[in-house]
């Protein structure tokens, strides 16, 4: 079988467009795909002496809105506090897993939780020994969500309410609430702590 010139030239023209084609696929997939941000915590013991730097912060006091007409939530500023990186990323990354799909001030509302215990003490020192203290914050015992890097829906929300509560912003009356249930379960608290408030699907409490 033998070839015309007009027959290499059509089979020349074929490899390239092909390759072209090919080409462009890859464009496409290369940077269509949307790849979340992310954040990893490392939760081994810092090098003795090393000291972290302090949390970036933005200072703009964000404008909060009730969560209904029937339920209006109070917003307070308070001092700013100051937390290593570390800690940071071990309160976005409590505040995401408990509460990733709730409404913003019910992100708050667990970042208070989780600050109000480092004050009390029982439970750790600092945030991430509070958030990983045992049997506390059920998320910690899923080996996919504890080493996980995470990132995707919900995420930046997450982080705009630690920064703004790392700033000042807090929930009023939940000023010593140091724990929550989701609305559709009925633990039985009501022994030893008082229910405070109900903040999306999550109920907080405090000691009585």
């Amino acid at each position: 079988m033998t070839y015309t010139k007009q027959s290499y030239a059509a089979l020349v023209l074929l490899v390239w467009a092909a390759i072209l084609v090919l080409g462009v696929n890859y464009l496409d997939i290369e940077y269509s795909v949307h790849k979340p941000e992310v954040i990893e915590v490392n939760l081994d013991p810092l090098p003795v002496g090393e000291v972290l730097p302090p949390p970036k912060l933005h200072h703009k006091k964000p404008v909060a809105k009730p969560e209904s007409p029937r339920a209006e939530i109070e917003i307070t500023f308070h001092e700013v506090i100051f937390i290593t990186e570390r800690e940071r990323i071990c309160l976005i990354r409590n505040v995401f897993y408990e509460s990733g799909g709730e409404p913003y001030l019910g992100k708050i509302g667990v970042a208070q939780v989780t600050w109000n215990r480092v004050k009390y003490g029982k439970w750790g020192q600092d945030v991430c020994r509070v958030v990983y203290a045992p049997g506390q914050f059920s998320w910690t015992v899923e080996p996919h969500k504890r080493n996980s890097r995470i990132g995707g829906p919900g995420w930046e929300d997450t982080v705009q309410a630690v920064e703004d509560f790392i700033n000042g912003t807090r929930i009023a009356r939940l000023e010593n609430s140091m724990f929550f249930h989701a609305s559709y379960v009925k633990p039985n608290w009501h022994k030893w702590a008082d229910r405070v408030k109900q903040i999306g699907n999550h109920i907080f409490y405090q000691l009585k």
